[in-house]
């Protein structure tokens, strides 16, 4: 359950898979999140469901720090982390894992993949932030300065993924956009990343938390930090 935050907003009293869509209740028709809980096996089987394996652009654009280099930010589920095809044709050389003990909730086929990716594209570098999604996990600065920097630094193309590629992989695009682009207000980011991922939405604790980051300076200190680190 950590993977995967609920609403409530159905009132259904159980989530009860429907053998034919696992994300949704056969009994209500509602999407799993729009329950107020649901056992760790159907929310596994209904990210394995609906996460998708191809990522989604993000952003495009010339990284003046390094040469004008041109790289890419992709945001995506689980499966699109293991998805070698993509990760070597789109020359990923830095993956931000937005999420805590994935390959426990996907078992031991997830264990074996990362496993592979490992010994296949080894050039690759995996920073991992441990956070689950739900409104109450905090969005520590230190780690999530850490990310941003990674992103920052990075010459080659950037997968951001956390299970489903919808909230804590959210977070960090955003974050992102907030570090390079800022004079517009997170709100306003965190439609433009929707307008490139529809189903891209952090859950509500995470938007406030951004927003506040936000107006305490942190994405320009960062960015301060970012430049600095470059240049020197």
């Amino acid at each position: 359950m950590d993977q995967m935050y609920f609403s409530g907003n159905a009132g259904c009293p159980s989530f009860t898979a429907n053998p034919f869509r696992k994300n949704f209740c056969s009994v209500c028709q509602s999407s799993i999140q729009d329950h107020s809980g649901a056992s760790d096996i159907d929310v596994a089987n209904a990210i394995e469901y609906s996460a998708d394996k191809v990522p989604t652009l993000i952003l495009r654009r010339q990284n003046d720090a390094h040469d004008g280099i041109e790289t890419c930010l992709y945001m995506g589920g689980f499966k699109s982390a293991v998805n070698l095809d993509f990760l070597k044709n789109h020359h990923i050389g830095l993956i931000i894992c937005a999420a805590k003990d994935l390959a426990q909730t996907f078992g031991p086929k997830y264990q074996r993949q990362l496993e592979k990716r490992s010994q296949e594209l080894p050039q690759i570098k995996v920073v991992t932030v441990p956070w689950i999604d739900t409104p109450q996990q905090v969005l520590d600065e230190t780690t999530f300065e850490q990310a941003l920097l990674s992103i920052f630094q990075c010459q080659s193309n950037v997968l951001v993924h956390c299970a489903q590629g919808k909230s804590r992989s959210g977070v960090i695009c955003i974050g992102f956009l907030a570090l390079i682009k800022p004079t517009v207000t997170v709100e306003d980011l965190a439609k433009e990343v929707k307008s490139r991922r529809g189903m891209a939405e952090p859950n509500y604790g995470f938007m406030q938390q951004l927003i506040k980051l936000q107006k305490d300076g942190f994405f320009t200190r960062t960015l301060e930090l970012a430049t600095r680190s470059v240049n020197s």
